[in-house]
């Protein structure tokens, strides 16, 4: 599976950056080529502030960076396994209740994944379990008329409404481990780059990255939330 360009602008924060590190360490080295061997304190410290500028973007891009690898790492499980007992993931993880809701939601935003996480009973699965189902009309126990069409992802088993037991329970075990196979099948590499809109101003960017690098930070996330909603 090749890996798209989930969110996008951690990229952009990583390249302005490097960018502004590499103009900083070019100015500190300057400005201590010509204040040697005595340097200013009076100068020296706004040269120790500026660093701020790079640390912040690099922060705020491996930080966003770090969140699309939790994402594709919930992926590729989803992908093997096609269902998860969220449980196991939290409890043999770094995985946190937040970061694994918020990878759910960053696969489904972009539209990579269609993901449910079923609170009550625990699951993550592959939204296409869940739209897939069998129609049972008659209970094997009793032999009652039911009429009942049922989930094939559902987690627990339908049961009859006369004599309480679970309704075709094998037939809804191999029907499930049909359409898992199947599913598993038609997993391909898939490659859906996903650029910066068009309305992302890189030279609005640069130009707050310079002059005041929080602003930056929130154009680019109040870009990327916009994108998101349109």
């Amino acid at each position: 599976m090749e890996r798209s360009n989930l969110l996008a602008i951690d990229d952009a924060l990583l390249r302005a950056g490097g960018f502004l590190a590499l103009l900083w360490l070019a100015g500190a080295a300057a400005w201590l080529a010509v204040a040697l061997p005595d340097p200013p304190l009076s100068q020296a410290f706004p040269i120790l502030a500026s660093v701020s500028a790079p640390l912040g973007l690099l922060v705020a891009g491996f930080r966003l960076r770090r969140r699309e690898q939790r994402a594709w790492a919930l992926r590729r499980l989803i992908d093997e396994q096609l269902e998860i007992r969220a449980a196991d993931l939290l409890g043999g993880s770094d995985f946190t209740g937040a970061s694994l809701d918020r990878a759910i939601r960053d696969l489904n935003n972009a539209g990579e994944a269609l993901l449910v996480w079923d609170r009550q009973t625990g699951w993550i699965q592959d939204g296409r379990l869940r739209r897939l189902s069998v129609q049972v009309d008659e209970c094997s126990s009793c032999h009652a008329k039911v009429s009942v069409s049922l989930a094939i992802g559902a987690i627990e088993a339908a049961r009859c409404p006369y004599c309480g037991d679970p309704l075709a329970a094998d037939r809804l075990l191999e029907d499930k481990a049909r359409v898992i196979d199947a599913l598993k099948d038609e997993l391909c590499p898939r490659v859906t780059q996903r650029e910066p809109a068009k309305r992302f101003s890189v030279p609005l960017f640069a130009l707050l990255a310079v002059a005041c690098w929080p602003l930056a930070i929130a154009y680019a996330l109040w870009h990327w939330r916009a994108g998101e909603r349109g």
